[in-house]
């Protein structure tokens, strides 16, 4: 396990689970997950993931 604030760390990954206040708001393959968000890239896939969380 590895904890990075480096985003282009994470598209190497196996696996990607994003913590926002204290909660995990996302989780799984980072190639699986930009396909299901409709993301280019791990940092798209972030940044979506933190809007989302916000507005809900």
């Amino acid at each position: 396990m590895v904890s990075t604030h480096n985003l282009d760390e994470v598209e190497y990954a196996d696996r990607l689970l994003i913590l926002h206040k204290g909660n995990i708001i996302m989780e799984g393959e980072p190639d699986r997950l930009k396909i299901k968000h409709n993301a280019s890239s791990v940092e798209e896939l972030f940044k979506g993931a933190i809007l989302n969380y916000e507005e809900n």
